[in-house]
């Protein structure tokens, strides 16, 4: 079963931080993930539209300049990173789920990830781009066919599988409430892999194994890793 850090070590670190990931590659779990929005032309790592709850600010993200976003404490004195430098910390050295969370982030993201390749030689099979926008995960795979998908789900939808088909996507990453044996077994058939977000106990993280599940999000990865042994 694939661990992957849910926003960096979140349950120790602050999330969506360098130290977070950082953290993470010192696990030696299978990979990340992390929240992106544009921000004046600039992919920055955040989860919410909002930075109250992330950092010492408040109002929306399109209320601040670069200069006074990136001046906010996210956390221990660090400030929102750009995914640029997530992409340099963390390059090749295990898999990093972009999650696109504003409806504006693929062209910025392409010209990201093929400035990666050749500045950072990122591995594009080490990239898995998943969202709940699924026109967004569409359009990324037009422009940049190679990318890897994943379709998040919070519901559980009749055709999940089907969509995540016709989307041509590797996962179908889902909420935790409603995973079960079936939609396992109808992912496995179509050659999808199922994760599921967020895992952090474990008699719910060893169930979700014994069900065939794929991968998990965890904000403990390290703890995750010895519950799985």
């Amino acid at each position: 079963m694939k661990i992957f850090a849910h926003r960096g070590v979140s349950g120790h670190f602050p999330e969506n931080t360098l130290p977070a990931f950082a953290a993470a590659l010192q696990t030696g779990c299978h990979g990340i993930e992390l929240d992106v929005f544009l921000h004046c032309e600039e992919l920055v790592v955040i989860h919410d539209r909002q930075v109250d709850r992330t950092t010492n600010g408040k109002g929306l993200l399109d209320d601040f300049t670069p200069a006074k976003l990136f001046a906010l404490d996210a956390g221990n004195s660090q400030p929102i990173p750009t995914l640029w430098q997530v992409l340099q910390l963390c390059a090749n050295r295990l898999e990093i789920n972009i999650e696109l969370k504003g409806h504006d982030t693929v062209p910025a993201l392409v010209v990201l990830l093929r400035r990666a390749q050749a500045e950072l030689t990122l591995r594009l099979d080490s990239v898995l781009v998943s969202s709940f926008h699924h026109p967004l995960l569409q359009q990324l795979k037009a422009l940049l066919p190679e990318i890897r998908i994943g379709v998040l789900i919070a519901h559980y939808p009749l055709d999940g599988v089907q969509l995540a088909l016709q989307l041509k996507a590797v996962s179908l990453n889902c909420d935790r409430g409603f995973v079960d044996t079936k939609l396992v077994e109808q992912a496995h058939q179509a050659g999808i892999e199922l994760y599921v977000y967020t895992v952090n106990h474990q008699r719910e993280l060893l169930t979700l194994r014994d069900m065939g599940v794929d991968g998990v999000f965890c904000n403990y990865p390290a703890e995750a890793q010895e519950w799985l042994k």
